[in-house]
C-alpha cells in the first residue's frame, strides 16, 4: 500500500512540560493512500519527536507494509 501524503498534528507544549523543549508529541498522524483514502497512522503516546522526518523513520518501522518511500510531510496543526 503506497501511501502519497502523511498528515502530522504536533503538540508542543507537553514535551515542553516534561523537560524536552524543542520536541513535540504526535497528537494524531493520517496517511493519504494513492487512491485517495486517508487512513490513521497511530503514534505511540509519550514518545517526542525532533522533526517530521523523524516521525516518518518511526513509521516506517512500525508499518514496513506500508510503502513511506516516496511521501510528502504536512503540518496539520
Amino acid at each position: 500500500m503506497k501511501f502519497l501524503n502523511v498528515y502530522i498534528q504536533h503538540d508542543y507544549k507537553t514535551s515542553e512540560r516534561a523537560g524536552a523543549g524543542g520536541m513535540f508529541q504526535v497528537v494524531a498522524c493520517r496517511g493519504e493512500k494513492e487512491d485517495g483514502h486517508v487512513i490513521d497512522l497511530p503514534v505511540d503516546v509519550g514518545l517526542h519527536f525532533h522533526t517530521n522526518q523523524d516521525v516518518l523513520k518511526y513509521l516506517v518501522d512500525k508499518f514496513p507494509e506500508y510503502d513511506l518511500s516516496s511521501v510528502n510531510l504536512e503540518d496539520d496543526d
